[in-house]
């Protein structure tokens, strides 16, 4: 009961800090495709990534966060520091930030650009207890998801996955890569602050 009522505060606080936010612009990352912007109501989700699954605590599960989250009006909100305390705080930190709408279109082009929500074989590596990362991107022909199983622990060099499956798996973590760590927009660059309870 405990960890149905963590979850379900997590994610009011998630709904409350994006809502409550007014755009303040960004940067547009060199590297993401241009594309032209398409009219997507505010609050819609146009991009998400997040883990799935994998072995760990129900506590865990309960509390885990979507790696990223951007919004049609774009907002981005992701999991915030977290603080070099114990114990930790009973609620998730999250973090908020704003980019432009010419922004939120390369993300969304380069989702589509990297098969998110196309027919592939992405494989089932070797390794056990590893999360899935799923894939999802609003675009004009509706949602479309992609997920993939231990894409961050599986490489190159992994046995029991073939060369496109490879292929298709790479194209997805490079898409990771820049949405958690190469995008300025994303990184940390931008204007934004972070909310927690």
């Amino acid at each position: 009961m405990k960890t149905f009522r963590a979850a379900a505060v997590a994610g009011t606080v998630i709904a409350l800090v994006a809502a409550c936010a007014h755009p303040a612009g960004g940067t547009d990352p060199s590297s993401v495709p241009s594309a032209v912007p398409v009219s997507h109501p505010a609050d819609a989700l146009v991009l998400r990534v997040s883990y799935v699954g994998g072995f760990t605590t129900p506590t865990e599960l309960a509390s885990r966060l979507p790696v990223l989250s951007v919004y049609g009006d774009g907002r981005v909100v992701t999991p915030g520091p977290h603080p070099a305390v114990y114990p930790g705080p009973a609620l998730p930190v999250v973090q908020l930030r704003h980019i432009s709408t010419a922004s939120t279109a390369r993300l969304v082009a380069l989702a589509v650009a990297a098969g998110v929500g196309e027919p592939a074989d992405y494989g089932q590596p070797p390794i056990a207890d590893a999360a899935s990362t799923s894939f999802t991107v609003l675009t004009e022909k509706g949602k479309k998801t992609s997920k993939v199983y231990a894409l961050s622990e599986a490489d190159e060099r992994t046995n029991g996955v073939t060369a496109a499956q490879r292929s298709a798996r790479a194209k997805l973590r490079k898409l990771l890569a820049h949405l958690v760590d190469e995008s300025p927009t994303i990184a940390g660059k931008g204007k934004g602050h972070v909310a927690s309870v």
